[in-house]
């Protein structure tokens, strides 16, 4: 298991709040728009802060053991492993997971010593990616995969009674989505989302560095 606390530099009776900055440093020290390097460390940032940033999450992660099915089950068995073998067929939490959070833009922008010491307005201008509103963010019309039924997953079991393994991969066919693009939106062109331009005015207070 991942030291989360070790990872973004903080106490385990750390504050929210030092969880916080203590990510919003290293993210920003480590983030690939900044340092082409940092990717893998930014994704580790970015894991760490998710967990120890939600109550459930944090509890689980510091009492592995109150929960009985974690990132390994019975025999470090994987929970939708562990009902296969009871009988049932897929998790029945399934599509109820969460959608995955957008990761933070950094804008560096450039500071003059008079504008630090003065204190200024500046104005940012910068792209982002939205939903598409015509098709509420779903590429277009849409069918279910045959391949995977609709799971984005490919199911194999190998073996026999108690060692029976199951072995999940990404289907091949819709790209672990679940579903096939037929007809795609005319106005995102199957991407469910578009480029949208937008401006902000942030006020420098006395003081300001670079960034």
């Amino acid at each position: 298991m991942k030291d989360y606390y070790g990872i973004l530099g903080v106490d385990k009776n750390a504050s929210p709040d030092e969880i916080k900055k203590a990510y919003r440093k290293l993210s920003k020290q480590f983030h690939p728009d900044v340092n082409p390097d940092g990717e893998e460390k930014f994704k580790e940032i970015a894991e760490a802060y998710d967990t120890l940033s939600s109550p459930d999450k944090k509890q689980k992660y510091d009492n592995p053991m109150s929960s009985m099915f974690g990132t390994g089950g019975p025999g470090g068995m994987g929970f939708e492993d562990f009902l296969s073998q009871m009988g049932f067929n897929g998790n029945p939490f399934e599509g109820q997971q969460r959608k995955p959070k957008a990761p933070e833009k950094i804008i560096s922008i450039d500071v003059t010593p008079i504008e630090s010491y003065l204190g200024s307005e500046k104005e940012i201008n910068y792209r982002r990616e939205i939903g598409c509103q015509p098709c509420n963010g779903t590429g277009g019309d849409r069918t279910t995969c045959t391949n995977c039924r609709g799971t984005g997953q490919i199911v194999q079991q190998v073996g026999n009674g108690l060692f029976t393994q199951v072995i999940r991969n990404v289907c091949p066919i819709c790209q672990g989505k679940g579903t096939m693009l037929i007809k795609a939106c005319f106005q995102c062109g199957g991407r469910s989302t578009v480029g949208e331009f937008k401006n902000l005015k942030i006020n420098l207070n006395h003081g300001t560095d670079v960034g």
